[in-house]
């Protein structure tokens, strides 16, 4: 049977090559999608957006969550689950449908009741997802859930994209989310054979733990998307779509690498919520190698985001390029903050992750109200800056439980992007590479920035190791990762 440490480092590796694969597709959709709309179709996505996922978070009551961390699991655990997600789904949904007009005629914009109403039937479609699914992901079982997910998304891309050419409106992007949460509900009865009844017999169990995960999830669903409400509210459309594209960019690789493969770390350390030293080294293992991988990404959009916009969003969008490096700040602490709160819920310290998100949203509400009347860049900047902060103090908090001793890893992985970075600037410096295609620039410059970034880390990572039981243990798992990959390679 493999180590928990084994389980988690799989299933995160599966985990990553899931929502990798959605947003490698979802990448390509951008791509296209950027040169086929304009920044006010963005900006009504972008406002369909929030208001519909808001919702969808207000329907969230914490049924993952709860069967993942449950000790013993039931099917009538899963039945509920499945029946309240049916009956809250259902009512916001027509909870939403009433409030269109509403929403429109505040934004003096009429197609955007339409808009809402059509993207609305994510909730009901959603509410009939199989919840066996959680049950796999409590068994760090990640297979069918893998090939779902991909068929979802490219049952989702061929609409974007072949709706996007025929129309050039941001209808494309309602349309394909509609199919992709078909797709996923249908499919999640064929992966696994599990049919669901109607019950609310574990309805009060739910509750004690759902009773502090609703409030958690809507205001830690408000501190997350408040900058893009407030852009909404204060700039005009085409400002809000270059934020809404920009914020996007500057997300893709705390969404696409690194929320993914943090999402099983629940269903490990619940297996240590009595043993605190074991839940405190997977917890430093978790952000120490996140904080490797996060650290050299924001570097990298944060130094060259005109080289990114051009590669891949096109010329014109030029202006977004400031918007993007001052938020690639919000790469480097969103995933710190997701492990963070994985172990407060794995504790069993909900009231203590709902404290904290009332009380971040109330210091990133207040910071971006001072800097209501600053250019969009100096916005961005604020927002990112206001992030780290409350995460930074989330972090003094955790660490009063478990040591997390992640001082000397912060100083090395700075050290090694400051001398990357430095070594890509000499090569754009010695080298014509203003007279060659920009992807083909994007493609050099990455490339030695990523090399000696791994060279250099690996080398401090190996000679640490002999000093260092917690380098020891980070080279361990690598070293056995990449041996149990070649293995199975081999066998194959």
């Amino acid at each position: 049977m493999a180590s928990p440490s084994a389980s988690l480092i799989n299933s995160s590796a599966l985990s990553i090559l899931i929502t990798f694969s959605q947003r490698l597709i979802g990448v390509v959709s951008l791509l296209i999608l950027a040169r086929l709309l304009s920044p006010g179709d963005f900006a009504i996505a972008a406002l369909v957006s929030i208001f519909i996922y808001f919702f969808d978070v207000l329907s969230n009551f914490g049924s993952e969550q709860y069967i993942i961390q449950k000790q013993k699991l039931a099917d009538t655990d899963l039945n509920t689950a499945w029946s309240l997600d049916i009956l809250i789904k259902t009512s916001l949904f027509i909870l939403l449908i009433i409030t269109t007009p509403l929403i429109a005629n505040f934004y003096d914009k009429f197609e955007l009741m339409y808009a809402l109403i059509a993207a609305s039937f994510v909730l009901p479609i959603n509410s009939l997802r199989n919840p066996a699914l959680f049950k796999l992901k409590r068994e760090l079982n990640y297979n069918g859930i893998f090939w779902l997910s991909l068929i979802q998304k490219v049952s989702s891309f061929l609409t974007v994209v072949l709706l996007a050419f025929l129309y050039e409106n941001y209808w494309a992007i309602i349309i394909a989310d509609l199919v992709a949460s078909a797709v996923f509900t249908i499919g999640s009865y064929l992966i696994i054979k599990y049919v669901p009844h109607f019950s609310i017999a574990e309805i009060k169990h739910q509750w004690s733990f759902s009773k502090w995960m609703i409030p958690k999830s809507i205001v830690g669903y408000l501190r997350s998307q408040i900058d893009t409400f407030t852009v909404s509210l204060l700039y005009s459309q085409t400002v809000l779509g270059q934020y809404y594209i920009a914020r996007n960019v500057a997300l893709l690789p705390s969404h696409n690498l690194l929320a993914p493969a943090i999402e099983p770390l629940l269903a490990v350390l619940k297996n240590y919520r009595y043993f605190p030293e074991k839940m405190a080294s997977h917890v430093r293992l978790s952000l120490y190698i996140v904080g490797m991988i996060v650290a050299p990404l924001t570097v990298f959009i944060y130094q060259y985001p005109s080289l990114l916009i051009e590669t891949f969003l096109g010329v014109k969008w030029n202006q977004t390029a400031p918007i993007l490096g001052n938020l690639a700040i919000l790469a480097f602490y969103f995933p710190f903050l997701l492990i963070l709160e994985q172990y407060l819920l794995a504790a069993n310290k909900l009231k203590q992750a709902f404290y904290f998100d009332i009380v971040s949203l109330v210091i990133i509400a207040v910071g971006l109200l001072m800097a209501r009347n600053s250019q969009i860049e100096s916005f961005a900047l604020v927002r990112g800056l206001l992030g780290c902060f409350v995460t930074f103090a989330l972090l003094i908090y955790v660490n009063k439980f478990i040591k997390l001793k992640v001082i000397v890893v912060v100083i090395l992985t700075t050290l090694c992007c400051l001398i990357a970075l430095g070594i890509s600037n000499l090569l754009n410096i010695y080298l014509p590479l203003d007279d060659i295609p920009t992807i083909l620039k994007f493609f050099i410059t990455g490339s030695v920035y990523v090399t000696c970034y791994i060279g250099i880390m690996s080398g401090l990572i190996f000679g640490l190791s002999f000093i260092s039981a917690e380098f020891a243990y980070i080279k361990k798992v690598i070293s056995d990762t990449l041996s149990k990959t070649l293995i199975n390679k081999l066998k194959r």
